[in-house]
């Protein structure tokens, strides 16, 4: 059997997708040699011989190659690989979520897919951010390519609605920090000379130049026409709540893990929407202590919509797109600008601007906890500094009571 191309092979549960996608071609290809030899053995076999031989013919399909094909599906569903087809399937539908992959259709917006994936079926945009092996940490590449794919999804006229999901465990598990704290930007070697141009951080108001730049790329989802609907599984934690809360609506699992934990010592949210989806106690409750919230919690409290099994996230997902992408494009676009509308003048884009300002300044902070999570990058690691600022938060999970039925 082949070997899928590029790095799929990178993929959690890469051995499962890969045996099943196997055994599925193999009992395919079993049964079509066996079927026009059975049929050439049945001319003079009696009528319950050749019903007997044709469903010997069509056996290994049914036990094998159908089986193992709904298998796969349903990983490829979890990983965000798309829905049908084998792993050539990337190749044909232009998905490349493989990474170094050809895109196979020229696109004018999204000119290249290292690290999100992008599918268009039903009138729906699938946006996959694909770094699972680093919980899809966003780095200054997959901001860009992400910029890009919401412009092309935006664009196209077969797209009414867009699903914003992360491949394998996690959505988004924050900003990638070994680029902040590294100095690097994330997209490789600066094809400029530096010294010409801003450092990440070096004064205040370069870090506010670039924390603009970067809201430029996550809040666009608030100006796109069509609406972008998130789905949370596992982590979604700093960064990936920048992008979540930048979503026209968000549904997650119930033991989805949702917070900011980077407010303890790294700063404050720079694009802060908090505010807008559960309101200001429950805003300083999270930002105060950095701690997270579950999933089904974080529903009762009116930061996200709505929270299910994490069995049947993709089903209700899925059909929530589905059911919104029914609807005119035009339709959806003056729901969703009216709606946005009220938020601005709520003042929705202002608070942002300010708040892009103040995490710059919170970057500046001396205190003992910044500072020696600061020296625990440089000298140990992201993993010791990150076990060394959470360390006094225990758990540092909500567990809401007041909510909550007698049975729960």
């Amino acid at each position: 059997m082949r070997r899928p191309s590029g790095r799929l092979w990178r993929h959690p549960d890469f051995l499962k997708l890969w045996t099943g996608q196997s055994i599925s071609e193999l009992g395919s290809q079993v049964s079509g040699l066996a079927i026009p030899l059975l049929a050439a053995i049945s001319l003079h076999a009696t009528p319950f011989q050749f019903s007997l031989l044709g469903v010997m013919g069509f056996l290994p399909f049914i036990l094998f190659a159908l089986p193992a094909g709904v298998w796969v599906d349903r990983l490829r569903r979890r990983y965000g690989l798309g829905f049908r087809g084998g792993f050539s399937a990337i190749g044909r539908t232009g998905l490349d979520h493989a990474g170094s992959a050809p895109v196979s259709e020229t696109r004018k917006w999204l000119k290249s897919t290292e690290t999100v994936g992008f599918e268009v079926a039903d009138q729906v945009a699938r946006i996959t951010l694909n770094r699972p092996d680093k919980r899809n940490a966003l780095s200054g590449k997959m901001l860009q390519e992400l910029h890009q794919a919401l412009l092309e999804a935006d664009d196209r006229t077969d797209v009414n609605a867009i699903l914003l999901e992360g491949a394998g465990k996690d959505f988004c598990a924050g900003y990638d920090l070994t680029d902040s704290y590294g100095g690097g930007t994330g997209v490789g070697k600066p094809g400029y000379d530096p010294e010409k141009y801003r450092t990440r951080a070096g004064t205040l108001d370069d870090d506010i130049w670039h924390l603009s730049r970067q809201q430029d790329l996550t809040l666009l989802m608030l100006d796109l026409h069509k609406p972008v609907i998130a789905k949370l599984q596992g982590n979604c934690l700093a960064g990936g709540t920048d992008l979540a809360f930048s979503c026209d609506i968000v549904l997650a699992a119930d033991d989805a893990k949702i917070g900011f934990p980077a407010a303890r010592a790294n700063g404050t949210p720079p694009t802060n929407l908090w505010f807008y989806h559960c309101g200001p106690q429950w805003t300083k409750r999270m930002l105060f202590t950095g701690d997270t919230i579950s999933g089904i919690d974080a529903a009762r409290i009116g930061l996200v919509l709505e929270a299910y099994p994490a069995e049947e996230l993709d089903f209700q997902a899925d059909e929530m797109v589905r059911r919104i992408g029914s609807v005119d494009a035009e339709i959806l676009s003056t729901h969703k600008r009216v709606v946005n509308a009220q938020l601005e003048l709520a003042g929705a884009k202002q608070s942002m601007r300010y708040a892009a300002e103040l995490d710059a300044r919170a970057h500046l902070s001396t205190g003992p906890r910044r500072s020696q999570f600061r020296k625990d990058m440089a000298e140990k690691g992201l993993k010791e500094a990150l076990t060394n600022r959470d360390a006094p938060f225990g758990k540092g999970r909500i567990e809401l009571r007041a909510r909550r039925t007698p049975s729960q």
